[in-house]
Parts: C-alpha cells; structure tokens; sequence
C-alpha cells in the first residue's frame, strides 16, 4: 500500500513536471488516422476483486488502454455518441480521438481501434505547441454545435457537426472562437476545465480560480458566449473541478455530474463524483458528494466524465489523463449510478 502510494505520487509529480517536454509537438501535422488501441482489464479494487460498488456508483468494469501511437494520451474530456455508440474525446495535447466500448450485458470489457486527429482552429491551422492545443473539456449545445475549451489560452472553439458517428467531420477548422472577457484572467493552467450544455447555452467551471472565500467560479454563458450569469461552488478542501456531464434539465436548472480531483504526495490521488443543480440565475450552489476513489481503489489523474443512457438506467464514464508518462495509465472506467449506497465498501 505504502509503496503503491508513493509510486502514484511520483508518476503524478514526473507528469506535471516534465512529460509535456518529452512528448514532442502535440500533434503534428497529420490527418486523421486510424488509431490503434488494446485494453487490458482492471478491477475496481485491485486487492479484491469482489468490490462491486463505491458510494452510490455500481461497478460496470474498466480497461487501461495503451497504443503505439506517440500522440495518444493526456486525454481530458469524452462524450457518448448514442448513434454509433462511440466516444469523441479530446487531448491536452491538442487531438480530437474517437474510440468504441466493447461491452457484454452492460459490462466494459475492451475497446475498438479508432481514429486520432488534430484540433485545427480558424484557419485550419493544428496547435503548434502545448499552449496551443491544451484542450480541457467539450460542450455540445441543443444547436449541434461542439464547443472545445482550452486552458493557458483560455478560450473554446466550436465546431459544427462534428460527430464521432463520422470521423471525416474531426478534419474541419473551428468556425469560430469564444474569448468571454470573464476568464480572461483565470489562471494560465487552471483555466477552463469543466463544460458542458446549459439549456441553449453553457456552463463552464474554472479548474483553479476562486471568489477569495474558498468557493470556485463559473459562469453561464448564452449562445453567444457571454456570461448571462455567475456561479459559484463550493468544494471540499483541495479538490479541483476536471469533468462535468449533464444528467438532466428542466425550467428550475440543469443538473450535471461534476468530478474533482485531488493530489497529495503523501495519499496519492483522490476522486469525487458530486451532483450539482446549477439554477437559470446562478449564484452559489451546494453540492452532493456521490463517490470518493481513493487507493487501494484503481484511480488515476481523472479529468474526463461522460454520461451514458441505457433503458432508465445511468450509466457514468471516468477516463484519465496519464500526462504522457510511463509511470500513469489511461484508465477508463464504468459505473452505474444508483440510488443507494451499499455500506462496507472502501
């Protein structure tokens, strides 16, 4: 336990410090490609197998996925396709990537080859270095339209039709850009991080920056990008929003699924699912703790969180960002989300 704790913290520590150098440019200048990719199976707790539930999220199975190609990795955003049952995700190294679960009766057990491609912007251009391409998170709007937030550079590109039913849209450039003066001044590597639909807009949510009294700032943006409102949440001490997916709407507000992360050297990596009702007005909003990862459960540095409808049930999506390091794994995981939580479990 001892040792595996230290291990996380050295990779964590390695990857934030230096991986990004050792990578190379984000993604070149190539078109799509195929993306090949294998999955190796892991448990939810590696120590024991028959730990089937962690709070209120089910475990539905998980795979770490590896791939010969350089620039797969850092992936920090995914969203589920219901059309062709594929995932579109993003990179902080500047790549839109497309991938498919293999599942048996609901469980995850592999994954299919898929594609990889860089983020162009407005002129078609591909990030040429890290700062550029630090993509964080991807809100699809009621219009279709798919907006990519970037953090160092804190702003989204959007991007009409994109889909991952159709890898030939990914080679497009952004159709246009949203600078919300608002975050102008948020922190250059805690900028954007969580976003995802808000009625016909969006909510986004700052990784780092907060109101002076603890609480962490987002805004409601309307179609345009401009920030028709704030919100405010307050988080448990040294957690850090990384992911938010929307469960569900209505005239009161939205409700999304957020996820947070934190790192200790001491303790290694801790996650939280929390569900948050974020109102039409904004203003401060409370939280609901769902799940908490920790060792000795398999967890990883968590950035992405994507929702899944199967029947009337909820089915929830983490996936990691591995930095580039050998030391990290991309990790994606299935849960079901459940009313209960079943007491015992770690």
């Amino acid at each position: 336990m001892i040792m595996r704790l230290a291990i996380n913290a050295a990779a964590l520590l390695l990857g934030a410090g230096v991986a990004h150098f050792i990578v190379g440019p984000p993604t070149a200048r190539a078109a799509i490609q195929p993306l090949e990719l294998t999955a190796r199976p892991v448990q939810l707790s590696p120590d024991d197998p028959a730990v089937d539930q962690v709070g209120k999220l089910g475990w539905r199975g998980g795979i770490a996925l590896s791939s010969p190609e350089r620039r797969f990795g850092g992936v920090s955003d995914l969203r589920f396709d219901a059309g062709c049952g594929r995932f579109l995700a993003v990179s902080d190294t500047g790549a839109w990537l497309i991938f498919a679960p293999v599942e048996d009766n609901g469980r995850l057990l592999g994954i299919t080859a898929g594609s990889i491609a860089p983020i162009r912007d407005e002129r078609g251009n591909t990030p040429a270095r890290k700062a550029d391409g630090d993509s964080e998170a991807i809100a699809i709007t009621r219009d279709g339209n798919s907006h990519v937030w970037f953090e160092r550079d804190n702003r989204a590109q959007t991007y009409p039709g994109i889909s991952a039913c159709t890898p030939e849209s990914l080679a497009q450039a952004a159709a246009g850009t949203l600078r919300p003066a608002a975050i102008a001044r948020w922190p250059a590597n805690g900028g954007p991080e969580a976003a995802d639909r808000f009625w016909d807009g969006q909510f986004i949510l700052a990784e780092a920056q907060t109101d002076g009294e603890g609480r962490h700032v987002g805004h409601l943006l309307d179609a345009r990008g401009a920030v028709r409102a704030d919100v405010t949440i307050r988080l448990p001490p040294d957690f850090q929003p990384t992911g938010l997916a929307q469960l569900g709407e209505d005239a009161d507000g939205v409700t999304y699924l957020l996820l947070l992360r934190r790192f200790s050297p001491l303790s290694g990596v801790a996650v939280i699912v929390m569900r948050v009702t974020v109102p039409a007005e904004g203003g401060e909003v409370e939280g609901e703790e769902i799940a908490r990862l920790r060792p000795p459960l398999s967890v990883d540095n968590m950035e992405g969180i994507a929702v899944r409808k199967e029947g009337g049930r909820t089915m929830v999506y983490l996936v990691s960002d591995n930095n580039f390091n050998m030391l990290q794994r991309t990790l994606l995981m299935k849960f079901e989300l459940l009313e209960q939580e079943k007491g015992g479990n770690p």
